[in-house]
């Protein structure tokens, strides 16, 4: 029941703040959310070094430059398991860099980036290195009068931008027909001269726990590529069956004399195991080298992680109950498929019961200050960071408070003790405050007793000190004759 009220509570809350939220996620929009490995050509010679692109991407898909210094971790595994690593830092003001590796093994090369701090998600894409074509095929007069160099924006064997999408409007379960001359190959079982030369099949994009996530704008990278010695001498089609979603293009098509090209495959809709297959070839029955096959996981469309409702202010003696929720690009909160950890950060002045919480809708903790000042609030989890949210924690109400209970204090004494009223009353608001330090700095952080955290109990401490303390005091000074 308990339970009910506070979640109703905490709906009603986040209605009344609606707009607040969606300015939220408009703020989350433009600032970046993950990092984005390409490489600038996916073909590279093996005897030169390749140019890796790093970018900071918001949630439109467009470079975004840091608040505060990002570092990525950028690896790049060959194609026979040996990996480097080298780390890139962006300052404000800076969303994309570039550096180079050194890859000696031809073959499908992986690249990879991730955040060093998690605070971001990273992702992964394939490039291919290459071996300069077989000398004994031709001389090297001849080679060199047939070599064609390659475009820096040659066709679809470069990777595009990731944020540029141009999707057309294919039907999910429909299964592309290969043109009637494939279809009359295949019957016929003809194999043209470079049919047997092996195929590679790979998927990259958004390295996500929960996977790529469904919100229709992310994309997963299908990337074919041309793995024989030497690049192909006709245009290779490949088509595609797919079981949700939107891929295009099909058929994914390798240029002649390109070595890859690539096909975006997007969703709205979360899936545990999309699945996708090579249904045909132009030339026909080329082979594949591993599976020509794939599956894929469409996962929750999280935009941000960010608090529902998050303070401006709070006073020295409060507890603050805080909820923290991931949203969508609408600004809405999110009921993740799987349950998920989230971890409370603040400043040294601050405390939070607990520091972790799980779930899979909202994340609640109570922060209690331990002293005054601008501090600040944050919660994180893998690959989400919310902003720092500044936070100032007050003390002037707590000192009203105290005057006004010594002075009540001081009142109740000279109405049962008589004395001076002046002097009780300074007297009493003297050791009210004393005694109000003394519980809001030494006290309250060693309890976490609702009751004790607010501050009409700042009030009765300094009430009850003054009154008692004031007391003991006439007593005293009644027996010297000093007239209290």
């Amino acid at each position: 029941m308990f339970r009910s009220l506070a979640l109703f509570l905490l709906l009603t809350s986040i209605l009344v703040h609606g707009q607040s939220m969606r300015e939220q996620a408009q703020a989350a929009m433009d600032r970046p959310l993950r990092i984005d490995v390409q490489a600038v050509a996916t073909t590279n010679p093996a005897d030169q070094t390749v140019p890796v692109q790093i970018t900071l991407r918001d949630g439109n898909g467009q470079p975004a430059s840091p608040q505060a210094p990002v570092t990525a971790e950028v690896q790049v595994t060959t194609s026979s398991g040996a990996s480097a690593t080298q780390s890139v830092t962006f300052n404000p003001g800076e969303s994309t860099k570039q550096i180079h590796f050194d890859v000696p093994e031809s073959g499908v090369t992986k690249l990879s980036v991730r955040s060093a701090n998690k605070e971001l998600l990273g992702s992964s894409t394939y490039v291919y290195v290459a071996q300069p074509q077989s000398a004994t095929k031709a001389g090297p007069a001849k080679k060199s009068a047939r070599k064609k160099p390659e475009s820096p924006r040659g066709g679809t064997g470069w990777l595009r931008p990731t944020g540029e999408f141009a999707f057309p409007r294919l039907s999910p379960a429909a299964y592309p027909v290969p043109p009637e001359q494939n279809e009359a190959q295949q019957a016929a079982g003809e194999r043209p001269a470079d049919a047997s030369a092996p195929l590679m099949l790979q998927i990259s994009g958004v390295d996500n726990p929960d996977g790529i996530p469904a919100d229709g704008r992310t994309p997963a990278h299908v990337q074919i590529f041309w793995t024989a010695p030497d690049p192909p001498t006709q245009a290779v089609q490949i088509w595609l069956t797919w079981t949700n979603g939107e891929l295009a293009p099909n058929p994914i098509v390798i240029p002649p004399q390109q070595r890859t090209a690539e096909a975006l495959w997007t969703s709205k809709f979360a899936f545990p195991s999309a699945q996708l297959k090579v249904a045909a070839t132009n030339p026909p029955r080329l082979k594949f080298q591993g599976d020509d096959a794939a599956s894929l996981k469409f996962g929750d469309p999280i935009l941000s992680l960010d608090f529902a409702v998050p303070p401006d202010t709070i006073s020295v003696v409060d507890r603050l109950n805080l909820t923290a929720m991931f949203f969508d690009q609408l600004g809405n909160p999110l009921r993740t498929t799987r349950k998920k950890s989230v971890q409370f950060l603040g400043g040294s002045i601050l405390r939070f019961d607990p520091v972790k919480s799980d779930g899979d809708f909202s994340f609640s903790t109570i922060v209690m200050p331990v002293y005054v000042g601008q501090s600040s609030l944050q919660v994180v989890s893998d690959g989400y960071h919310s902003p720092l949210r500044p936070i100032h924690v007050t003390w002037v109400s707590v000192l009203i408070l105290c005057i006004v209970g010594g002075i009540c204090g001081s009142v109740l004494s000279f109405l049962t003790s008589q004395g001076k009223l002046w002097i009780r009353i300074l007297s009493g608001i003297i050791v009210g405050a004393v005694a109000s330090w003394a519980y809001v700095f030494v006290g309250l952080p060693s309890v976490s007793a609702a009751i004790l955290h607010s501050q009409l109990s700042v009030l009765f401490v300094s009430l009850l000190a003054a009154f008692s303390g004031v007391k003991v005091l006439g007593v005293i000074t009644k027996k010297l004759n000093f007239g209290f």
